[in-house]
């Protein structure tokens, strides 16, 4: 069968032995708790405080040696996954992402290094703000222009990962984070967390083994496609369809904690059952077209997305040249100072790996 990791929780490794090897040394990872200690130099950045976990890395808050004020988020790798090939190159490659890309709609790699003891870190811009997922919990559901305008800002993000050639694999509203720019009158939509994003169609060249695959994803976000294996741009443009109906509705459209249900969903044929908030609004044409099951019936770009986008917040939702005073902006102001302390703000969740095993048997799916 088909393994499936989901990426609310970081990745681990497949096979019974490697399982209970790492399963030890994360445990030692535990009893040890933070990996950095506070003060610890890191570059130029001298280490805060722990801020957030996963079970493959650790994430501190930082300052600047010579310059308090400058703060970075600086992400870890565990010793307990050193000797793991495909996690050290995934770790790598989100180095080397972050360092191309020129947006301002994802955080901005700041350094790199190796600490003493042979363990890769990197230092990333440090968000202040709140996740989407955050805010909904909180303040419900949001209308239709703040979606509008979350939607494009990530849609820039994207636009600039496709370019490169990569696709980002796990676009949900716990990897949107919600800032208050200085001197913006609206806040802005940061995308977060390239931990799973591959080349794309890297995962396509060949079958997949059934016995022997392991997909990470957030099934409940993931394309068709990527539960079989295969990751394509317009995967990003489904799972960010999702992520809209989500923000419409308050709630996500597949809600059943069972995996093995929602990834059934997924590779149905049938239409997703979108809530009667994201049916009524405007942007449901969008959302529909995102979240077509075949990918060649999708937005073939987040460009060509992100134009449909524009033009509706133009032409349908917008009312001045800055719309209305957006009803994010007090959410956000108010948790922002508290929120620089979730795991969030650096791209990487706080909870532990729970390796999730979907019997396709059982639920009648074909796997590749």
């Amino acid at each position: 069968m088909t393994n499936f990791e989901q990426t609310s929780h970081q990745p681990g490794l497949s096979g019974s032995q490697d399982d209970q090897a790492v399963a030890a040394a994360e445990s030692a990872d535990a009893e040890r708790g933070a990996l950095l200690p506070e003060g610890f130099i890191a570059g130029p950045y001298r280490v805060v405080r722990l801020i957030g976990q996963g079970s493959y890395a650790q994430v501190f808050q930082a300052e600047h040696v010579r310059i308090p004020t400058l703060r970075a988020a600086i992400k870890v790798l565990r010793p307990s996954h050193l000797q793991n090939a495909e996690i050290v190159a995934r770790f790598q490659l989100e180095i080397e992402i972050l360092g191309s890309l020129r947006t301002r709609s994802m955080p901005r790699l700041l350094d790199a290094g190796e600490t003493s003891q042979g363990w890769p870190w990197f230092a990333m811009e440090l968000l202040e703000g709140t996740s989407v997922d955050r805010y909904l919990a909180t303040e419900g559901a949001m209308d239709d222009r703040d979606v509008a305008r979350i939607t494009r800002d990530v849609l820039g993000a994207l636009t600039e990962l496709h370019d490169i050639g990569v696709v980002h694999r796990d676009i949900k509203p716990a990897n949107i984070r919600l800032t208050d720019e200085p001197g913006l009158a609206l806040v802005t939509a940061r995308l977060l967390d390239l931990g799973v994003a591959a080349p794309k169609d890297a995962s396509s060249r060949g079958p997949v083994d059934p016995k022997r695959a392991t997909v990470y994803c957030t099934p409940a976000y993931a394309a068709p496609e990527v539960l079989q294996g295969r990751s394509l741009i317009e995967s990003d443009i489904y799972s960010l369809g999702l992520a809209m109906a989500e923000m419409l509705d308050g709630v996500p459209t597949l809600q059943d904690r069972d995996v093995a249900t929602i990834t059934s969903q997924q590779l149905s044929q049938d239409p997703l059952p979108f809530g009667p908030l994201t049916r009524r609004s405007p942007l449901f044409e969008v959302i529909q077209r995102a979240c077509c099951k075949m990918p060649e019936l999708r937005y073939r770009s987040a460009r060509e997305m992100w134009d449909a986008v524009d033009l509706m917040l133009r032409n349908r939702l917008d009312t001045s040249p800055f719309g209305s005073q957006s009803t994010l902006v007090a959410g956000v102001l108010s948790t922002s100072s508290a929120s620089v302390s979730s795991a969030t703000s650096a791209g990487v969740e706080l909870e532990g790996t729970v390796p999730v095993d979907v019997l396709a048997e059982r639920e009648g799916l074909k796997v590749p």
